[in-house]
């Protein structure tokens, strides 16, 4: 018999995700990953519609051009 761990998670992060939000909040990569999961495991954050980053918004052009160069 195989046991399969933690497959109750959602492990499908882009690299790029993970790479982003750790370079924000100038953690390392896995130091981000590890929490997510012990703050879920805890209760602490759930899923949300759109994922980690939200359901998008709604944005001017000018506002969407700004965001999208400055990557927030």
């Amino acid at each position: 018999m195989i046991h399969t761990a933690c497959e109750q998670y959602n492990f499908q992060w882009s690299p790029e995700d993970i790479a982003d939000i750790a370079q924000k909040l100038k953690r390392k990569p896995a130091e981000i990953a590890f929490i997510v999961i012990d703050q879920a495991d805890r209760g602490k954050i759930s899923q949300r519609p759109g994922g980690a980053f939200g359901e998008p918004k709604k944005f001017t052009p000018e506002v969407r051009e700004m965001l999208v160069a400055n990557r927030f």
